[in-house]
């Protein structure tokens, strides 16, 4: 199924470059593309500025023909060879490696590194940098039914003097954070993170975008979970709390978890503690409320009374009637921390 899966791979790259991701289409076709792959092998090659998948040749109008080979071509690699069994998780990684921009990776040894540790049993050849046609360089992509987009790539990085700069500032940081993920290094990891934050602050909305994707690449789920799991471990340094607020819903949505897992009360209060003081944690706590654990609920209900969450209103009114005591009672005190008109009229209701 040659085409098909040039079309979704394509898809996916377009979802990474669009500035604003639909989550839901994203998912979508990363699970598309899961299933048109089939648990196979995938070979995706340029021979000649032809593009080949699994050694069948892809027509240069085929859907997404023109989006995969100028990825490949901007990134100097001629053959791409992905592993049988992936998952859209694996498939979203690959996507987001060969969606960055131009110059974002010194060489294609670099490429290599980030797919291989993306996707252990990965395979990259480079190309010869083949000169870009006016075709290729033009187009970004060529998906049916979308508006192709010439800023899809940022412009503070589409200038070479541009991509030097940006590149001489992010890559060191990315190294720093690949090296210390790999040593377990937590407090390290932490500062990695605070600096790409830093970095993010000082640069435009098109350069944000680049680096909210490679800062999810260092920070990704698993190691996010490992920051939270040091929080109940004094002493905590000061830099890995700021490190997981910094990561904004991700972080918030970790420490949530990390309070339904929490085996002991020592855990769960630091728990507690750190969702108080974050800074984008409440939608991970509206999410929370209407969890079926008790316990999960009732956290989350404390959580929302002592941040005075106003949104939490009706979720923590209908929990008033929840089959847990535990629960309800911590609804009740939820609303009453939180006193405002509609909290008072949800408690005098229950009355």
């Amino acid at each position: 199924m040659p085409v098909p899966l040039t079309a979704l791979f394509a898809a996916a790259i377009y979802q990474v470059r669009a500035s604003s991701v639909d989550p839901v289409g994203s998912e979508r076709v990363l699970g598309l593309l899961t299933r048109a792959a089939a648990g196979s092998v995938v070979v995706f090659e340029l021979d000649d500025e032809r593009l080949l998948v699994n050694g069948v040749p892809v027509g240069g109008d085929a859907p997404g023909a023109l989006l995969m080979r100028t990825a490949m071509i901007e990134h100097d690699t001629s053959r791409i060879q992905l592993p049988a069994g992936l998952g859209p998780r694996q498939w979203g990684d690959v996507a987001e490696i060969m969606a960055s921009a131009p110059g974002l990776f010194p060489s294609a040894d670099h490429v290599r590194d980030a797919l291989t540790s993306s996707v252990p049993g990965a395979l990259l050849v480079a190309g010869r940098r083949p000169a870009m046609s006016d075709a290729l360089r033009a187009a970004l992509l060529d998906i049916p039914g979308s508006v192709p987009r010439r800023d899809a790539v940022p412009a503070a990085v589409t200038r070479e003097a541009d991509r030097a700069e940006f590149s001489t500032r992010l890559d060191p940081l990315l190294h720093a954070g690949a090296a210390a993920v790999e040593a377990r290094d937590w407090p390290r990891v932490a500062r990695v993170v605070l600096d790409l934050q830093q970095l993010d602050a000082s640069s435009d909305d098109a350069t944000r975008t680049i680096i909210s994707r490679e800062r999810r690449r260092v920070a990704p789920p698993h190691v996010v979970d490992s920051l939270v799991r040091e929080l109940p471990r004094p002493p905590v340094p000061p830099e890995i709390l700021a490190a997981i607020h910094a990561l904004g819903n991700e972080g918030a949505t970790a420490l949530v978890e990390a309070l339904d897992g929490a085996p002991g009360r020592a855990e769960r209060r630091a728990y507690i503690d750190a969702l108080v003081a974050a800074p984008h944690a409440t939608d991970a706590l509206v999410t929370a409320l209407g969890s079926h654990r008790p316990d999960l609920v009732a956290g989350a209900a404390e959580v929302a009374g002592l941040r005075r969450m106003e949104r939490a209103v009706p979720a923590l009114t209908g929990l008033l009637r929840h089959a847990e005591a535990s629960v309800r009672t911590a609804a009740y005190r939820a609303l009453e921390e939180i006193a405002t008109p509609d909290a008072k009229a949800g408690l005098a209701r229950r009355s």
